[in-house]
């Protein structure tokens, strides 16, 4: 109604109504009807063009309807500008997040000289800088703020701090902090929180919060909440307890978020116990966030187990888990390989939702990987709409376990063409898929990838190369990238050792163990299974016995597994003293198997002792009636050995139990 008044005879607007209206059509968002308003203006409101104040209030309307277009076409075709205009348009762009035309503009500004920026000017440019932004933006500014005058401002030394902070120029963060004449709360909070968030750096967080201590200057819940982040492991146990103490001085111990961080606090610290102490005297004042930390503190300390119990004691309580609680859980369930409770959780989660988060999904996807269940992972991995890095990681590391190499690289190759940028582990994953084909070639152009994508070649990628090249047989190029790597570990040796034993280089495979031992790791399982196979292939009976022996002696501590037994029984077998074999069967704490059974027969076999090949054949029978193979090897070895009855009974029995024709 007012707006139509604006046409009528006679009807004279004045200044203030016309700021009415403006602000009218900018707190109920009409668009149109401001849009008609500043038709009005420009076309009926003599002056209006050099009304500086009717034009900003135009501007801020078109910013706050969220038309940036128009504000921007507003101020470009304004004839002057003061400070308001300049930064109520940074301002639109800020706050949107367009941080390169927020920059145009601050430069445009400068370059025209025409209005000199202020305090607000600069707090608005840097509130936009984020942590991909380039370093040389926010240092002309910074000089910029210089050449101002108001760096000693308190305000301004506190963004300038913020933002090389997010960018990880603490170096420069802290050059301010120390040249500011006079700091708040919130200068010590910023910087303390900086370092406390950067890994290598948590440390300076405490020793600022000491000096806050010393100087007397007095904390707030976010000082304590910043200063328990610095306190990341159990060599700071001691200050994060005195953090905890002040805490319990001022009264905050039973705020959520400060019990939050205490028990996050106490989880990384190693103090399981202090934490499940905060977290009891929270209850019930509890809220999911605190309930996810206390489950997140037991999986960070091993405790997968204990943190499946507080996640059903959480349900139990009423607390419904959301996004974060259900990956943390996952994490737990994928740790401990625990198919049914993952898939019980993800049959409790909607549809939909699973669908619509890719972070979950991706949980989801890792957990049916490791727990095996790769049927699984790739149904989720079909239907989800969007996929990651993490999720095309994930599938491609299933395929490779399964042997499926084609598969992975099929998926690599899709995975570039959606515009998804490999990390090592990708690639990691790819050339471990490739090592499971032998697919050399493909190996060296994953590796020229790896090169030209700039991705840095770290240990984890240089241990699949390894691999890769062992698997094919190019021991050579194995042993060269082995040599490249500054500081091997437990996997790297195990990479380098597997290869030979692969390649029958026992030789080598003895000298290269020696080496991991002089340089004073511990030799892991399938280090050993690698050094028997190798003993086992060259008849080096007596050596596989020392190194089977040393697992449970010399302080290694290693004790035999299944595939230990296997290759030991293997290797004795092949030797001939099948006598000795059997007896490391019946001697051994683990139940053999059929399988286990069937290589002591083949042993038999080959050295033609049929009356242990019939004891050990029986016991493959006992545990698999129809156990082709072990009739067969029977009967070929009656029939070897001249006792074709026997030999033809075996076939018979077969025939019975496999319901088969001879």
């Amino acid at each position: 109604q007012a707006l139509s008044m604006l046409t009528q005879d006679g009807v004279n607007v004045g200044h203030s109504a016309l700021v009415c209206l403006i602000q009218s059509c900018s707190s109920m968002l009409s668009i149109r009807e401001g849009m008609y308003l500043h038709y009005y203006l420009v076309c009926g409101f003599l002056f209006f063009d050099e009304d500086i104040f009717l034009e900003n209030m135009i501007m801020r309307m078109y910013d706050k309807c969220g038309s940036l277009v128009d504000a921007k076409g507003s101020f470009d075709v304004m004839k002057r500008r003061n400070i308001v205009s300049w930064n109520m348009i940074m301002g639109a762009y800020s706050t949107r997040g367009h941080r390169k035309e927020a920059f145009r503009l601050i430069s445009r500004m400068l370059l025209e000289n025409s209005v000199k920026p202020d305090k607000v000017t600069f707090i608005i440019v840097l509130g936009v800088c984020d942590n991909i932004s380039p370093i040389s933006d926010v240092r002309m500014l910074h000089g910029s703020i210089i050449e101002t005058g108001i760096e000693d401002d308190v305000t301004i030394g506190n963004v300038l701090i913020n933002v090389y902070s997010r960018l990880h120029v603490l170096e420069d963060a802290c050059g301010i902090f120390k040249r500011m004449p006079s700091r708040n709360i919130i200068t010590w909070n910023t910087l303390i929180s900086a370092h406390a968030m950067i890994s290598g750096h948590e440390h300076v967080s405490l020793q600022l919060f000491r000096m806050m201590h010393f100087e007397d200057i007095a904390r707030d819940k976010a000082t304590f909440m910043s200063s328990l982040n610095g306190c990341v492991n159990r060599k700071v146990l001691v200050e994060g307890r005195l953090i905890h103490f002040e805490i319990s001085q001022d009264r905050l111990e039973s705020d959520l978020m400060i019990g939050t961080a205490l028990i996050k606090m106490y989880g990384r610290c190693e103090s399981l116990a202090d934490a499940c102490c905060i977290f009891e005297s929270m209850m019930p004042k509890t809220d999911v966030i605190l309930w996810t930390t206390m489950i997140a503190a037991y999986i960070q300390q091993g405790h997968n187990k204990e943190a499946l119990q507080f996640y059903y004691r959480m349900k139990h309580e009423g607390v419904k888990p959301n996004k974060i609680t259900l990956v943390t859980i996952l994490n737990a369930c994928t740790k401990l390989g625990l198919y049914i409770e993952g898939k019980t959780i993800h049959d409790c989660i909607p549809e939909k939702e699973v669908i619509s988060d890719i972070i979950l999904s991706n949980a989801l996807i890792t957990m049916y990987q490791k727990c095996g269940s790769f049927i699984d992972a790739e149904k989720l991995f079909v239907r989800m709409p969007k996929k990651d890095v993490v999720s095309c990681t994930a599938m491609i590391a299933s395929y490779a376990e399964q042997g499926r190499g084609f598969d992975a690289l099929f998926l690599f190759e899709r995975m570039l063409q959606m515009g998804v940028s490999p990390d090592k582990f990708t690639f990691s994953s790819v050339l471990d898929a490739c090592a499971s084909i032998s697919a050399l070639s493909d190996g060296r152009i994953l590796y020229a990838l790896v090169i030209e994508s700039g991705v840095d070649c770290d240990r984890v990628l240089r241990n699949s190369l390894i691999s890769m090249y062992g698997e094919c047989g190019i021991m050579q190029d194995a042993y060269n990238m082995f040599t490249k790597l500054k500081d091997p570990d437990n996997i790297s040796w195990s990479a380098i050792i597997g290869a030979y034993a692969n390649h029958g280089s026992c030789e080598d495979v003895l000298r290269l163990f020696q080496g991991l031992q002089e340089q004073g790791l511990e030799p892991s399982k399938i280090t050993y299974i690698s050094v028997l196979c190798a003993c086992s292939h060259a008849g080096a009976i007596n050596t596989g016995y020392t190194y089977f022996a040393s697992m449970i002696a010399g302080g290694q501590s290693i004790l035999p597994t299944y595939e230990h037994y296997m290759c030991m029984i293997d290797l004795v077998g092949r030797a001939g003293c099948v006598e000795e074999a059997e007896q490391i069967v019946i001697e051994m704490p683990l139940q053999p198997d059929a399988i286990l059974w069937n290589t002591l027969l083949g042993a038999c076999r080959v050295h033609q002792i049929a009356d242990k090949g019939k004891l050990a054949a029986d016991h493959v029978l006992e545990l698999d009636k129809e156990n082709e193979v072990a009739h067969v090897v029977l009967a070929n070895l009656y029939a070897s050995s001249g006792r074709w009855d026997e030999a033809l009974m075996v076939k018979k029995a077969m025939m019975v139990a496999t319901k088969k024709p001879l």
